[in-house]
């Protein structure tokens, strides 16, 4: 988590530095303090920042069998705390791959662990900042499954938080177990960022009414599920809205065995919008279904790129084969450095300014809601 919270830490200082005339720190004022989440490998985190927002000092150790310990090498009494995560970390190489399940489990138990230590040791209050949330997609049950969501919003209860700042969670319904734990949570949209992005792509003027340019886009949602979000979008643009029917081979994870389109698409620049992207098997289906129709490269929108298993070579192919054009995304999974260098498809937003503002705003008692909402 240290690479993200310094890149939060640096767009709370220029915000910090635009707003300076308006920013009246109260008298009553707690300092605001980063505490990043170790990645990959220990490290003090000293790093220098104004009074009003640091990164914290801290270390964790590692035992041989596995266990490990959190040290905070300062105190936090009386402090507001953000606690920085990125649970999933992409597998860089074979070995990697072999023990992802096991490392997303252990960030999200050390992130509770380093909660608790924070809480014990007199944080006025815990918010965790993890703008991909793990277990989103767990939140209703077939069956004797497991409601993953409500567990995990029980265990970082347990461990002292007080509330959650995410990026466009997978569900609503995944809030409500948050609100059963009387825990406040913050679901950052990022809907206006993309529109700026495809605007950006596609040379439309968005300050007409209607847009400029606008006339050949069509938006498209991979499946029924996704349609409200596909209309967000083509409401903003002044466009028409498509959709696959995927037909599914539930024996199989993420496997598609066929895909319709419903819509009119013959003809026009295409942008599939999702909220996040797994394995790829399914988008990669409507990537290609949409292409059959006029051969016109097709476009991909996804706040998550979690790009697992052979997700990358997929997405690499359609760009070889002139189907894919750009997938925009975030780095709310931060890739290694030279990701974009190899993959040219690969177009990167970053959260940090969003959740800069929102540290901000919720520094100054002012709504979070107008960060991202229109």
């Amino acid at each position: 988590g240290r690479p993200l919270a310094e890149r939060i830490l640096g767009e709370f200082n220029v915000l910090l530095q635009e707003r300076r005339k308006e920013y009246i720190v109260p008298s009553n004022t707690v300092p605001q303090y980063l505490a990043p989440q170790r990645r990959r490998e220990s490290s003090r985190l000293e790093t220098r920042a104004p009074k009003i927002m640091q990164i914290g000092k801290s270390k964790t150790q590692h035992f041989g069998e596995g266990e490990f310990r959190i040290d905070l090498e300062e105190s936090v009494r009386d402090r507001d705390v953000f606690l920085i995560q990125s649970p999933y970390e992409p597998p860089q190489n074979d070995l990697e791959t072999q023990f992802v399940l096991y490392r997303l489990a252990a960030n999200v138990l050390e992130g509770i662990v380093f909660a608790d230590a924070l809480k014990s040791r007199g944080a006025n209050s815990v918010a965790l900042v993890s703008p991909y949330l793990p277990f989103a997609r767990q939140d209703h049950t077939r069956q004797r499954e497991s409601l993953t969501a409500a567990t995990y919003a029980k265990l970082l209860r347990a461990a002292g938080l007080q509330s959650v700042i995410t990026i466009e969670v997978h569900s609503k319904q995944h809030m409500m177990a948050y609100d059963a734990m009387s825990m406040g949570f913050e679901n950052l949209r990022t809907g206006k960022l993309f529109i700026d992005e495809i605007a950006k792509e596609y040379g439309i003027d968005l300050d007409c009414d209607p847009p400029r340019a606008s006339e050949n886009l069509v938006i498209v949602s991979p499946d029924g599920g996704g349609v409200q979000r596909a209309r967000y979008f083509a409401k903003r643009f002044g466009v028409d809205v498509a959709w696959g029917d995927k037909r599914r081979d539930y024996s199989q994870n993420s496997v598609v065995n066929d895909v319709q389109i419903n819509g009119d698409v013959k003809g026009k620049d295409k942008v599939v919008v999702d909220d996040m992207v797994a394995s790829g098997g399914s988008m990669c289906a409507v990537v290609k279904k949409l292409y059959e129709a006029d051969g016109i490269p097709i476009a991909l929108g996804a706040t998550h790129p979690l790009l697992t298993g052979e997700a990358v070579d997929l997405f690499d192919k359609l760009y070889e084969e002139g189907k894919l054009r750009k997938f925009m995304t975030m780095d709310t999974i931060m890739r290694p450095l030279g990701f974009k260098d190899t993959h040219p498809w690969y177009d990167e937003i970053s959260c940090a300014p969003m959740i800069a503002r929102t540290l901000y705003q919720m520094n100054m008692s002012l709504p979070v809601s107008d960060v991202h909402e229109d």
